[in-house]
């Protein structure tokens, strides 16, 4: 809680509307510094500040400052149009989904790797030829109605999930591609090379059929759909969680799952289509 001196502070400004980036010195005398910025449409800036030795040399153990600030956010539009039928392809895809039950393909208890906690490697029947895929975790001995339900996603990779633990939660850390967890490396990495650079196939994406996010997102919807049947869900609503893709999955769950009461999302990816 203390504010401390350094020698110098350098700074960065950049913006959305592109301007050119400004940056400059200043002295960490005071260990505080006041910048101004400006934004010419709504959108954002972002500022980073580096604490530097006498000479400029970014001083070790210290931490880049990178934060901003937002101008007229409630107006900021997307950067294409929505598609003439995106809600009437989502109104099919969840047709489909209605007519697959969310069961139980295999359940298998795993560590939970936390003392107090049960976890299970859960598999369970969707739409396309993989299962939802992920690992739900609980408190020992919870009883029916207790647990608030949460779900995790996670960002842009090819490895399965591990357990995560919370007091009070009926958590499930969902995998994005249905694939096994808790495998050795080598299953990981013969998945890495036939599903390189998944999601950026131009071939796959011309059409929301093949488009690879396709399936995630309804192995989602599923996953969601399950853990709220589970008796220990105290019926107070789904609670999200998820950066970078996963944000991006956090978001697709929340639009089609009605029960969803809470949306947590960092550095989402995927937040502008438009953006090329």
């Amino acid at each position: 809680g203390r504010v401390i001196s350094c020698p110098q502070f350098r700074w960065e400004i950049t913006a959305d509307d592109g301007q050119a980036p400004r940056s400059g010195t200043v002295s960490g005398k005071n260990g505080t510094l006041t910048v101004s910025a400006s934004v010419s449409r709504p959108g954002f800036v972002r500022l980073t500040v580096t604490p530097c030795d006498g000479d400029g040399r970014p001083i070790a153990g210290m931490e880049t400052f990178d934060g901003g600030a937002g101008a007229d956010v409630l107006k900021l539009e997307q950067g294409l149009p929505e598609p003439a039928d995106f809600d009437a392809f989502w109104a099919e895809q969840l047709r489909l989904l209605d007519a697959v039950k969310s069961e139980v393909l295999s359940m298998t208890e795993v560590d939970a790797g936390t003392p107090g906690y049960v976890a299970y490697d859960v598999k369970l029947r969707c739409v396309g030829s993989m299962p939802v895929s992920g690992i739900l975790t609980m408190p020992v001995g919870a009883k029916p109605g207790t647990l608030k339900a949460q779900m995790t996603f996670n960002g842009y990779g090819y490895a399965g999930v591990t357990p995560v633990c919370a007091p009070g939660t009926l958590y499930f850390n969902v995998n994005a591609h249905g694939i096994d967890n808790l495998r050795e490396d080598a299953y990981y990495r013969e998945f890495e090379q036939t599903h390189y650079k998944y999601g950026w196939d131009k071939t796959e994406n011309r059409s929301p059929e093949t488009c690879y996010f396709r399936y995630m997102d309804l192995r989602n919807i599923q996953g969601a759909r399950w853990l709220l049947t589970r008796p220990e869900y105290n019926g107070k609503g789904l609670y999200l969680r998820g950066g970078s893709q996963g944000a991006m999955q956090c978001v697709a769950v929340a639009a089609f799952v009605k029960e969803t009461v809470d949306l947590e999302l960092f550095i989402p990816w995927m937040a502008d289509l438009g953006g090329g």
